[in-house]
């Protein structure tokens, strides 16, 4: 059975972006340039898309797929998972917050999520796989 987990959106992350926008917007609507207006209507659109199709599932195979929009798909074998550290890093990663996770494949670091519900996806992680190192 599938289990699927949206993306946390945190203020720290969603606002600056959301401010950003707002500006953008506001300075492109009092211009008489008509094109800039479709651009950022474009923006708008994706960005919103990106918040909503942000997920990690767990699949049925023992795989966790971690799909941000069209941007990031990747699949990782749960099998493989040694460790899980918490982490507020600003590295760019498919998540929109910085209450976020790091999975870790032997010593390397192979994705960085932020999961809404971070103890029921640790508890889904650790039934496929129980040796799996959770360090918060």
């Amino acid at each position: 059975m599938e289990q699927v987990f949206k993306s946390k959106l945190g203020l720290e992350v969603t606002l600056p972006i959301a401010i950003i926008l707002v500006l953008d917007t506001y300075f492109t609507l009092s211009s008489v340039w008509w094109p800039s207006t479709l651009v950022v209507i474009g923006i708008w659109a994706f960005m919103i898309y990106l918040f909503f199709e942000t997920k990690y599932t767990i699949t049925a195979d023992q795989k966790l797929f971690i799909k941000c929009g069209f941007l990031v798909s990747e699949s990782i074998e749960i099998a493989k998972i040694s460790r899980i550290t918490s982490t507020r890093t600003w590295v760019a990663a498919p998540a929109f917050s910085l209450d976020r996770l790091r999975i870790f494949i032997g010593e390397n670091a192979v994705a960085v999520i932020s999961p809404d519900d971070k103890k029921r996806f640790l508890s889904a992680l650790k039934d496929c796989n129980p040796a799996i190192e959770i360090d918060l």
